[in-house]
């Protein structure tokens, strides 16, 4: 009986020094009180209150996961449709930062795709300011020849397909951000 009950002890301390993954902790009550109170700032769409609010967690708590986690939902606002000040570069420096350090973040799936959808929505930002540029300036140089029509009616279809583009990027960015501020069921 005795060699049963060393047996089982060893197989169960093997099995718990083979476990990989990190261990699940608990936010903390004031991790809780800020996600909050930016989530609610970001329902009255005041996404600078709530970037304020992450911001200052992030100053305090700098290196805790919870911190982390923060630097994730400074991305997702500043990813937001609704938000005016939208800034895909910014929130890619913030996903890269979530990224960068061991272990593997909570939302690392999610995390990629925003970046990389940051990155796409930043370039297609970049080409429809160029074209309205170009298009402007055409405008603008009274001495200069009207454009053929060919051109100007290329550079249209090409703005047009841009903020198609954008926008399909946009709902995907509603989309995954609805995903992830639903509650998680417990477990």
């Amino acid at each position: 009986m005795r060699a049963c009950w060393l047996v089982s002890l060893a197989c169960l301390s093997l099995a718990c020094a083979q476990r990989s993954d990190p261990p699940i902790l608990a936010p903390t009550l004031d991790w809780i009180t800020a996600f909050s109170e930016a989530q609610r700032a970001v329902e009255d769409r005041k996404f600078n209150d709530a970037d304020a609010v992450l911001a200052d967690f992030i100053k305090l708590r700098r290196g805790t996961p919870e911190a982390r986690e923060a630097a994730f939902w400074r991305a997702v606002y500043l990813l937001d449709p609704r938000n005016r000040a939208s800034n895909p570069r910014e929130a890619a420096l913030y996903l890269d930062e979530y990224l960068a350090d061991p272990p593997p973040p909570a939302n690392i799936s999610q995390a990629r795709a925003l970046r990389g959808m940051a990155s796409t929505v930043d370039s297609l930002d970049g080409a429809v300011r160029s074209a309205q540029e170009h298009a402007t300036k055409e405008v603008e140089e009274p001495g200069k020849p009207a454009p053929a029509t060919g051109r100007e009616t290329e550079l249209e279809k090409e703005i047009e397909k841009l903020k198609e583009q954008l926008e399909k990027a946009n709902a995907e960015l509603d989309r995954i951000k609805k995903r992830l501020t639903a509650p998680r069921p417990p477990g």
